[in-house]
């Protein structure tokens, strides 16, 4: 992470199931050594200050004025209930949904309807 992270000039946002910030915050650690030398030796901005990290619930987690992003709780082995989503970008008209491997799960079904690509 730190590799590409570091290379920006701009925040950049990081939504997840819950858990991504902690997550989040032991990459920190874990690339100390490279975040610090690369600040020190090539004068790289601290990702620390570029990053946020947000757990996210279920519904709408983004909105401006061009997207609204929506997440919906999806069954995922082994995890539990609400550790893995659907994600649903509405704009312009347009719709986009994915999803990770999930079981059968009708509530996708209604979540994804409207969506698709040129061609269905």
């Amino acid at each position: 992470m730190p590799g590409r992270v570091v290379l920006k000039d701009h925040t950049i946002q990081i939504y997840g199931p819950p858990g991504t910030q902690a997550m989040t915050k032991a990459s920190w650690k874990v690339f100390d050594r490279d975040i610090t030398l690369r600040m020190e030796e090539e004068g790289k901005p601290d990702p620390r200050k570029l990053v946020k990290a947000t757990d996210i619930g279920q519904g709408v987690i983004y909105r401006d004025e061009l997207v609204t992003i929506s997440a919906l709780k999806v069954p995922h082995s082994p995890f539990p209930d609400g550790e893995a989503f659907a994600y649903r970008f509405d704009t312009q008209g347009k719709r986009i949904v994915f999803s990770g491997d999930t079981s059968w799960f009708p509530p996708l079904a209604t979540f994804a309807q409207g969506g698709g690509y040129p061609g269905t």
